[in-house]
């Protein structure tokens, strides 16, 4: 038995590959749009009105979306539009570190990056963690009952996306959102990639920031 609302549609965007047909044999033909509309990946339907947003992300499309910065431009859109919004994210970060280790490829990407993504990015939407797409499919299922029920609509302030070095920064433990503004702002700071150019001296020129506090950014950073 189906626990979608009553009347509501799947649309999954056409560029979504090898995981339409799934998509289709799960929830059924009659329940499912395969139409072209960018991001999110999947939306919920209900009558006219698209309700719930969802971007999914294999572990190593994520990494690749938080160096360049455009996850945080595409959950600032969900924010914008959907009631109700979640990040999917297939896969283990320890797993695809150590396979980047394994077969030599540079990354310049870490662990403590990481787990400062996850900790700003919570703050702003829903993260559901699966391990494969069976799993991601019941998750959706469920999150779409709950997103419709009237209890569990996620809203949080359109703010600090607009810039993901900020965004990232403010997720450090101990670091406000005063100071992540402060050293995005004055350092020009605009995505990951900036931030792996960050030195100490940098940090310790701006008012405010003290030795801990720039201590605690590079860490985070890696």
């Amino acid at each position: 038995m189906s626990l979608l609302p009553q009347g509501s549609k799947i649309s999954i965007e056409s560029r979504e590959g090898v995981r339409i047909k799934p998509t289709i044999q799960y929830f059924g033909k009659e329940n499912t749009i395969v139409e072209q509309f960018g991001s999110p990946d999947y939306r919920l339907k209900i009558g006219d009105e698209y309700v719930v947003g969802i971007e999914y992300k294999t572990i190593g499309d994520l990494v690749s979306s938080i160096m360049s910065g455009h996850i945080f431009k595409q959950v600032n859109t969900m924010q914008k539009i959907y009631k109700d919004h979640y990040l999917f994210i297939e896969g283990d970060i320890d797993d695809y570190l150590d396979s980047m280790r394994y077969w030599k490829k540079n990354i310049y990407f870490t662990k403590k990056n990481w787990n400062g993504f996850i900790s700003g990015m919570v703050q702003e939407t829903k993260i559901i963690i699966i391990k494969d797409y069976d799993e991601a499919l019941e998750m959706m299922e469920l999150c779409f009952k709950k997103s419709t029920d009237g209890k569990n609509h996620c809203r949080v302030p359109i703010r600090k996306l607009d810039n993901p070095a900020m965004t990232y920064i403010n997720g450090i433990d101990n670091i406000g959102e005063d100071t992540a503004k402060l050293v995005s702002d004055e350092l020009e700071l605009k995505n990951l990639n900036d931030l792996l150019g960050l030195d100490k001296d940098s940090l310790l020129s701006l008012k405010g920031v003290g030795n801990k506090t720039a201590e605690s950014i590079l860490g985070a950073i890696g």
